[in-house]
């Protein structure tokens, strides 16, 4: 555990000496796609009692199509802002990616002008040194993805919990159950495949 937190603020560090942008822009949007599953839940519940409502209106002959004309603006730009963010945050961890790339390939060459040339001949120093160049760009960020993306589902499942807490306060703790066994047979094939 201690080396995994260790190279983890490694990696941090790494990208916060490259630019400081990069995490704040990887943390809100790991905050806003931890929040848009949230939404889309609510908006779709929305939807469908809006939906209902009309029908029963629609029983006893009046309309009521105005709300659901509306939800369904509001769908319709939700999915639009989505995939907006989606994009944006594809182009952000492309060029996050090439700007870690550029730094840590100019931080191998700095540190590779004060190694002795003899150092060069040696296999195991030639082969850190290629690792290293070739895992410099795309490990970090990807690193850092996974990390934020655990954040993302956390801030998820926390806003799903409390939701369905004001439904019923029994509903998290019987989802739970239900997705242990689940989990058992996936870790269980998992395990196999490995």
């Amino acid at each position: 555990v201690k080396g995994f937190f260790y190279r983890l603020f490694y990696i941090f560090k790494l990208v916060w000496e490259t630019r400081p942008w990069i995490l704040f822009v990887m943390l809100l949007t790991a905050i806003v796609n931890g929040v848009l599953p949230v939404v889309a839940a609510k908006i779709s519940a929305s939807l469908i009692d809006a939906l209902t409502e009309s029908w029963n209106a629609a029983k006893t002959g009046a309309v009521m199509a105005d709300a659901v004309v509306r939800l369904l603006v509001v769908q319709a730009a939700y999915q639009l802002g989505s995939s907006i963010i989606a994009q944006i945050s594809s182009a952000m961890t492309t060029i996050a990616g090439e700007l870690v790339v550029n730094h840590v390939n100019i931080k191998i060459m700095k540190k590779a002008k004060e190694i002795a040339l003899a150092d060069f001949d040696t296999p195991e120093f030639y082969e850190k040194l290629e690792n290293a160049s070739r895992e410099a760009g795309h490990r970090p960020i990807q690193i850092l993805q996974a990390s934020f993306n655990i954040i993302s589902k956390l801030i998820s499942i926390v806003s799903f919990v409390v939701i369905l807490w004001g439904v019923s306060p029994a509903a998290p703790f019987l989802m739970m159950v239900i997705a242990i066994p689940s989990a058992i047979i996936s870790f269980i094939y998992r395990r196999k495949n490995f």
